[in-house]
């Protein structure tokens, strides 16, 4: 099937963004058009799974230095690997240096002064949102809340009782969340990559509640690790580290500057760069070992 499909689509490159087709494309490729390169865009910001080392490979595209590093450990030579950022729409980065106070006015918040609290789960409303949601909502903090629901209907349904004009807010999939993102001063969240991506480029301070095991896990450490945020699971621990963060507007600041250190803005231009307008891609040696398959 990848045969025919590259027949039928003559390419002069070709761009995998998963781990799965990684390994039929490589294999194929070396097979029957040897001189067509395979390119290797990661997806996440540090996990990579074995699967994407393929002796066809010719360059891989990640995101961090961890997650270059997953790939040296599953044999990839060091050569064929660049950092160079998870792409994220470049109004993310363009609101970064916009004030605070007027973003909130923008979205017609009522008291741009007072601090907010933007709790999200990605575009889809992650499930264990809604108990920290409705914590956050009723510990009674000095900020306002507005609480992203994305896509889930019956979610944002079942939190409009939390609304409370002027303090608490309600929102189902939006389209400027990049303002509200900038808007807040923490951004309570789980430890999604596209969704942290667009965090560390606005440079707002995380407050990380949960984390898909063995995916999302590492996410975490390098938030953390990196001073961008900090980890606390479950409705109790988030409201404790909000609470205490709100209090700290010190320790928001550093937050916020390491938030923007970890951020690679331009992304996706180096990215289309090294498909299509940057050097040439490298032939040769293979990426890894073929013994690995």
């Amino acid at each position: 099937a990848a045969h025919r499909l590259l027949a039928d689509h003559p390419a002069d490159v070709v761009v995998a963004f998963h781990p799965v087709p990684v390994q039929t494309l490589s294999h194929v490729l070396i097979r029957t058009e040897p001189s067509l390169p395979l390119v290797a865009v990661g997806t996440d910001l540090v996990v990579m799974h074995a699967f994407w080392a393929a002796p066809g490979v010719r360059r891989y595209l990640v995101a961090t230095e961890a997650a270059r590093a997953r790939l040296i450990r599953h044999g990839v030579a060091p050569a064929r690997i660049e950092v160079v950022g998870l792409p994220v729409r470049h109004r993310f980065h363009e609101v970064a240096d916009v004030e605070r106070r007027v973003v909130r006015e923008r979205l017609g918040l009522e008291d741009p002064e007072r601090p907010l609290v933007l709790a999200m789960a990605g575009g889809v409303g992650f499930g264990p949102l809604e108990r920290v949601a409705r914590a956050l909502a009723a510990a009674e903090l000095p900020a306002q809340l507005a609480v992203v629901t994305g896509h889930n209907r019956r979610l944002r349904e079942r939190l409009q009782p939390l609304v409370r004009p002027g303090r608490v807010w309600v929102e189902g999939f939006v389209e400027n969340v990049h303002e509200w993102m900038r808007a807040a001063d923490l951004l309570v969240t789980k430890a999604g990559p596209a969704t942290l991506a667009e965090a560390l480029a606005v440079g707002v301070p995380l407050v990380l509640w949960g984390a898909i095991p063995a995916q999302e896990t590492p996410n975490v450490r390098l938030i953390v690790e990196a001073g961008a945020g900090v980890w606390a699971p479950g409705p109790r621990r988030t409201v404790r580290a909000v609470a205490h963060l709100l209090g700290n507007p010190l320790a928001r600041a550093r937050m916020e500057a390491r938030a923007r250190r970890l951020a690679r803005p331009g992304a996706a231009d180096r990215i289309a760069r090294a498909l299509i307008g940057g050097a040439p891609i490298p032939q040769g040696a293979s990426s890894c070992p073929s013994t690995r398959r």
